[in-house]
């Protein structure tokens, strides 16, 4: 090219090309370097993907994503088969490669079928041997994207060339996509690995014919075979006994374990229209409000999604909380567990307990833990009166918020919610995207499925989990398996649910269906390790539920237990109750009532395999619990929770294989046994059972969890068979008993909460196929030496222990995947360099330690994924770390810069909160393009923040005091969360423009924040919110087409905002304290906008309405006198103006008005004609001081809330009786009003307060007050009698206090609910009838009424909470509590 650019004859144009190339140059572009592996397909996907950014119209997008599918299409085709399924559609996740001539007995395609009948998409080239020279183009692309690759070599596998090559490519691409993403398992078929390391044997010889004609290549060859080789042998002789089907099950295991995710995490990529739910949620929390306390229901459909959109607000919202919590299958876990279990989770959760077990919960104390905290509480499936769990409202701090799922609506009105939510629907492309998420993991079905995964999506209902299961069915199955589903799906009506999840266990093999049916009877909530034993007389348990899981059957939760959706659960159930109208016919019982009734009427063999049992109420004798239980000669799974039971109750139990005991049950004859659960049975040493179950020689798991009693581990000695033991919270266990060391097969060992419990035991070393050790809240102080003996060890779990040092052998654990040391006692030089030898480290987790700084060895550790240091208080800096790193927290060290970032190229969280020495970040941040997270918090001394990287999603800077600018956010197009608060100095942020996907932009307390950049652009901008900040002006707001909520607060030299008229999604304004504003441009024009709140905006004297406006908020705009189209509002249901000396409009033609609130009017002397207002619910009027009559709303036939509050000049009101719906009627301190005409007719009113209306001197008769709850007439000072108070039977509070005029109170004895009574400083009270016998009764205040006296006053103290006597000092305190609680208990 240069010499053209230097060629005279072309001088003129050459300038104009030479400037031309410069500016081309300079542009942000793509080459091949920048794209994974280099591939031309990645090349084209990405440049296609820049396009559709920058187009503007959707059908050009779709247009050219097509063609760019058929160009991959063509790319990826390559020569593979061309069988008619969805397979070749689907990203794969293992390559397959080997010789398929050279291993016998069909291995290759039974590994291959199996892969596939599991559900793991799986490439293999099928055009037979191979001669030619380069490999095909189709499997150099599988080999790229797969995450597994797996190389099986046999004797002649170096023979050819073209698959040395294939494994050069794989070893390349593992080396490209870092070690982490891509996971090599070698397999040696009848092969020695040493060969094939060392180059023996036949490879040796392959080596020698290849090095005169291929010298460079053979070398990398060598390189990569001793690599591979190194690798975790799989010898078919070593691993499976030489059993072709068994390893073909071990490799299927190990593939499993690679894929598999933590279900419970809520995945943005498989989540459809979530958006929108959660956006209306926030709405019904009140998430902006701190002081106001909301609970919100959401029900609706079976299956619809509930539970999805109550996880996803308390993801999106939960830091903002003091504590949360999710109560997942509240509803079962009542039943299975009690309330006291929910109530110590619950405590557990708020106050970040690792650990809550508390047996006894104390209704006074679980108030005092929530009634000063701000929580977030989600209960997930309620079918219970949560009131016994959580109480009322009032047991929450202010600003709590809760989310109650249920498909019960009764059950949220019950408790008495603020708000209700119905999700809809999903839409018809949703469903589908959601569907085909499932089916074909993306976003849309290829087009030659397209067809047929509508008809599957319009006979499924668009039911969020039938579209998961069905489609998870589908997934890589043939077209005739998609038509036969079609045809099933047509004869199903769409409200039938459980049959649509029907075919989704019909479509399991016979043992994945008794697994599903085990765990949606008995295993909810169980561990899986210990549960997979129970189907150890099955093939390949563990494969078996790791397919329920990928087929969203069930799911896995971060604990590692087993979870079920309700309907699926109520799916197995019901399939075992069709078995059989006979209980004693079925499979398998767990309802009580059923289960007595069993064993009550059965004598003879059944068919029972599985029982379950909690007899709390002994209702049989125990000889005859042993004669039914000797009948149940199948049965092979029993869970007994029989804690009464005579120790002599024995059993032979010799069938079974799962034994779940509480109580005194001895099994005599456990040969079979492979599980057997005594976690909360208080058992010891001692126990009798212990001599027998030396006889389960098949014992796989043992769980003692919560055996406060336990001193002493039994001798397990005859137990070899042993891979499971869990011994978390035996508080009191401090001896492990010798036999310990026979347990070789031991698997994971679980000691956590052991606190007694002060060493390891002696002989752990020889424990060499142990995998998990959790010894976390132990009194351990050191690990042994030897713990490298434990060459197995895959997760080292020592948190919250006195351990001082790592020992230098950790470096040996050649297979140790995460260490968690947090909160222990290790001080600098306590993690020995050694630890950089632990190749195969994913997570390590030092929080909490006193170490000034960590070995440089960590660089080595090159599968490290995520490094925790937070709180490590002593940290000053940090070591070059390793590039694979992809989550790092360092928050709360004393670091005061950061090493060069540009190594991390896989890094996607850091978290820097609290760092409050930080003075520096590299500007090589802005190269790490795979980071999505940046959380600054409280970073106090950093004074700047440079150039972000690109493909940042998430950016938090709050408390960062010093910094004064931000190099800005342009062009970033993925981010979607901004937060700067607390930024006092900042003064500059450079550009906003290019943000495409941000939703929210929310800037806090800036007060040095003077200007703005333009916010044009910002296409998906939902949220906009500035709180205090100092900005004059807003430059402009055009072309925020999706804004929906604009709030700008305490921004005081705000003068203008400018042009809204783009935004016509908004539904929310809020401008508040804004004391220079004079204009908001555009409103009137937002045919969306729903709700206008405009507070102490001093200077505002117009605003203009649109016509659709729902509600309206006006507070202390003192200049306001216009308001611009009022009278066209005929949509506007809620109004509220406060301190307007000016302003009122005309409300006559609302005619959906429900809610009025008028506060300090202080012009009005007359309500406004509101006779066409009849859908009027609430009407408040207060402080309004020239208002002398309210005439205009005795039509108010809807009528519910009639509050009249210090309206000192009102003479008179209308006539009460047409207030017919009327359930709340204030009337206080009206000083002129003389009576309450037509108050006797109110029969359903709940509250009336005539408080401070001191001309009152008659009340009509209320004895038809039938449902009167609370009535005070507190200072009536001419008030003589209230007429029917006797009759009032649903009366609980009566406060006549400072009635001076009232002598006497008639008799009481009818009012049995009545809790209260206040009758402060009535001069002439002398006599309240019968108040001694009433039971009722629990505060009494009768404080300065002295002449009142009472018949029998030491009856009348011993059955009240609260007395305050006659003759009280009148300092007294007046200790009363809020009776409305419902809680009974002094």
């Amino acid at each position: 090219m240069k010499p053209l650019l230097e060629n005279k004859e072309f001088s003129q144009e050459t300038d104009g090309w030479r400037k031309a190339l410069e500016k081309a140059g300079s542009l942000y572009g793509r080459k091949p370097k920048d794209i994974a592996n280099e591939l031309e397909v990645e090349l084209i996907k990405v440049i296609v993907d820049d396009v559709c950014v920058e187009l503007k119209k959707s059908s050009l997008i779709g247009r050219v994503k097509t063609f760019f599918n058929k160009i991959t299409t063509i790319f990826a085709k390559g020569n593979r088969d061309s069988e008619t399924s969805a397979t070749q559609d689907c990203d794969y996740e293992v390559f397959l490669s080997f010789r398929d001539e050279d291993t016998h007995n069909n291995f290759n395609d039974n590994l291959y079928k199996t892969l596939l009948n599991y559900g793991i998409r799986t490439f293999r080239d099928n055009k037979g041997p191979r001669m030619e020279q380069k490999i095909d183009p189709a499997v150099r692309t599988a080999i790229c994207h797969c995450k597994i690759t797996i190389p099986i070599f046999c004797k002649d596998y170096a023979s050819s060339k073209c698959y040395l090559r294939e494994l050069a490519k794989i070893v390349e691409c593992r080396k490209q996509r870092d070690q982490r993403q891509i996971t090599v398992i070698p397999i040696f078929y009848h092969l020695d690995p040493l060969d094939v390391r060392n180059q023996n044997g036949s490879y040796m010889n392959a080596s020698q014919n290849y090095q005169k004609r291929f010298s460079q290549e053979t070398k990398g060859w060598k390189k990569d075979l001793k690599k591979v080789g190194e690798l975790k042998e799989w010898g078919l002789k070593m691993i499976s006994n030489g059993n072709d089907l068994t390893f073909i099950y071990d490799i299927v295991k190990a593939v499993l374990n690679e894929l598999k995710k933590s279900p419970l995490t809520v995945y943005e990529n498989q989540l459809v229209g979530i958006d929108s739910h959660v956006e209306e949620m926030l709405k019904l929390l009140k998430i902006e409000s701190n002081d106001i306390k909301t609970v919100v229901g959401i029900h609706g459909l079976d299956g619809i999604g509930k539970t999805t959109i109550a996880r996803c607000v308390c993801k999106t919202v939960h830091h903002q909380f003091d504590g949360w919590s999710f109560i997942a299958d509240a509803g079962e876990t009542l039943r299975m567990k009690g309330h006291i279990h929910l109530q110590s989770q619950l405590i557990g959760d708020i106050l970040k307990l690792e650990n809550s077990n508390v047996t006894i919960v104390n209704q006074k104390y679980f108030r005092e833990i929530l009634s000063n905290k701000r929580v977030l509480v989600v209960f997930d499936d309620v079918d219970f009166d949560l009131k016994k769990i959580i109480g009322k409202h009032d047991w929450f701090g202010s600003g709590s918020k809760i989310i109650i799922t249920t498909k019960d609506r009764h059950i949220l009105d019950d408790f008495g919610v603020d708000e209700t939510y119905e999700p809809k629907a999903m839409d018809f492309d949703q469903a589908l995207e959601l569907f085909s998420k499932h089916a074909f993991k993306r976003d849309q079905p290829p087009e030659h499925f397209l067809v047929l995964s509508e008809e599957v999506v319009k006979f499924t209902g668009i039911l969020p989990l039938a579209l998961e299961v069905i489609g998870s069915s589908l997934f890589c199955q043939q077209k005739s398996a998609w038509e036969d589903m079609v045809n099933k799906l047509k004869n199903i009506p769409n409200d039938k649910l459980q049959k649509k999840l029907r075919i989704g266990y019909d479509g399991l093999s016979c043992v994945e269906q008794e697994i599903f049916l085990d765990i949606a009877c008995f295993f909810i909530g169980k561990d899986r390790n210990i549960v997979c034993h129970r189907w150890d007389g099955h093939l390949f348990p563990e494969i078996g539920i790791e397919v329920l899981r990928r087929k969203s059957l069930i799911k896995i939760d971060e604990n590692n237990e087993l979870r079920m959706h309700v309907h699926l659960r109520d799916l197995g159930r019901e399939i075992v109750h069709q078995e059989n109208p006979k209980a004693e016919n079925r499979s398998r019982l767990w309802l009580e009532e059923e289960v007595l009734d069993f064993l009550n009427t059965q004598k003879g063999p059944t068919n029972v395999k599985g029982l379950c049992l909690e007899v709390s109420n002994m209702l049989f004798r125990d000889h005859l619990m042993i004669e039914r239980l000797a009948a149940m000669t199948n049965i092979s799974l029993l869970k007994l929770y029989y804690p009464k039971a005579s120790p002599k109750l024995k059993h032979s139990f010799s069938e079974l294989r799962w034994l779940s005991l509480i109580g005194s049950v001895i099994p005599t004859n456990p040969q079979k046994l492979a599980v057997l659960d005594l976690s909360f049975s208080n058992i010891t040493r001692n126990w009798p059972g212990w001599s027998y179950i030396k006889f389960a020689k098949t014992l796989k798991g043992l769980d003692l969890k919560y055996n406060v009693e336990l001193l002493q581990t039994p001798d397990l000695s005859k137990n070899r068979e042993l891979e499971v033991l869990l011994l978390q919270g035996c508080v009191n266990l401090d001896t492990i008993d010798a036999s310990f060391d026979h347990l070789r097969k031991l698997v994971i060992l679980n000691m956590e909460q052991c606190s007694r419990l002060k060493c390891l035991p002696i002989n752990i070393f020889m424990l060499r196929s142990l995998e998990k050790l959790n010894i976390r809240f132990t009194g351990i102080t050191q690990l042994p030496e030897n713990l490298d003996s434990l060459e197995a060890l895959t997760e080292l779990l020592i948190d919250e222990t006195s351990i001082e040092k790592l020992p230098n052998s950790i470096g040996n654990l050649r297979n140790l995947k995460t260490l968690s040391a947090r909160g222990c006692k290790i001080q600098e030089g306590g993690i020995p360099g050694d630890i950089g030898k632990v190749s195969s480290l994913e997570s390590l987790s030092l929080n909490g330690n006193q170490i000034h700084s960590l070995p440089a060895t960590v660089s080595g550790l090159c599968l490290l994924q995520t490094l925790s240091l937070a709180r490590c208080t002593e940290l000053q800096s940090l070591p070059e770390l390793p590039s694979s790193l992809k989550s790092l927290n360092a928050s709360s060290c004393a670091i005061e810069s950061l090493p060069n970032l540009s190594n991390l190229t896989n890094l996607e969280e850091l978290c820097l909160d609290n760092c409050q020495n930080l003075v520096n970040i590299p500007t090589t941040i802005s190269a790490l393009s795979r980071l999505k997270s940046l959380c600054l918090t409280n970073c106090c001394a950093l004074p700047c923040i440079p150039q972000l990287p690109l493909d940042l999603r998430s950016m938090t800077a709050a408390g960062c005091g010093n910094v004064t600018e931000i190099s800005g956010f342009s062009d970033m197009r993925n981010l979607v969360i901004i937060c700067l608060d607390k930024c006092d100095r900042l003064e500059k942020i450079e550009r906003l423009e290019g943000l495409d996907s941000l939703p929210k932009l929310e800037i806090r307390n800036c007060g040095s924040l003077r200007n703005l950049p333009k916010l044009q652009g910002l296409k998906k901008l939902m949220s906009l919110k500035f709180f205090e900040v100092g900005i004059s002006e807003i430059e402009s707001l055009e072309g925020l087409y999706s804004l929906d909520k604009l709030i700008i607060e305490s921004c005081i030299s705000l003068r203008k905002i400018p042009n809204l008229s783009d935004s016509k999604n908004l539904v929310f304004i809020q401008v508040e304290q804004c004391d220079a504003l004079s204009e908001i441009e555009g409103v009137e024009g937002l045919n969306s906008l729903e709700q206008l709140d405009i507070r102490h905006c001093n200077s505002l004297i117009k605003i203009q309405l649109p016509k659709k406006l729902r509600i309206l908020y006006i507070d202390r705009c003192e200049k306001l006198s216009e308001i611009e189209g009022h009278e066209n509002l005929e949509s506007l249901e809620e109004i509220t103006i406060r301190h307007s000396p000016s302003v009122l409009p005309n409300v006559s033609t609302w005619k959906n008005l429900k809610y009025l609130e008028l506060y300090m009017c202080d012009c009005m002397e007359r309500l406004p004609d509101l006779s066409k207002s009849n859908k009027l619910k609430n009407l408040r009027i207060q402080k309004c001081g020239k208002l002398i009559e309210v005439l205009s709303v005795d039509r108010l036939e809807f009528l519910e809330e009639f509050k009249v509050v210090k309206c000192k000049s009102m003479e008179k009101l209308p006539d009460l009786s047409n207030f017919t719906k009327l359930r709340e009627l204030h009337i206080k301190h009206c000083e002129k009003l003389t009576k309450l005409q037509g108050a006797d007719k109110l029969e359903i009113l709940e509250v009336l307060l005539i408080d401070g209306c001191i001309s009152i001197e008659t009340l009509p008769c209320l004895s038809n007050l039938k449902k009167l709850r609370i009535l005070s007439a507190v200072k009536c000072e001419k008030l003589t009698m209230i007429q029917g108070v006797g009759e009032l039977e649903s009366l609980r509070q009566l406060n006549i206090s400072k009635c001076i005029s009232i002598e006497t109170i008639p008799c009481l004895l009818n009012l049995t609910k009545l809790r209260k009574v206040s009758a402060v400083k009535c001069k002439k009270l002398t006599k309240i009838q019968n108040i001694e016998r009433l039971k009722s009764l629990r505060i009494l205040n009768v404080r300065g009424s002295r002449l009142l006296k009472f018949s029998d006053l030491s009856r009348l103290r011993k059955s009240l909470f609260t007395y305050i006597g006659p003759n009280s000092d009148d300092s007294s305190h007046d200790v009363l509590s809020d009776l409305e609680s419902g809680d009974d208990s002094p």
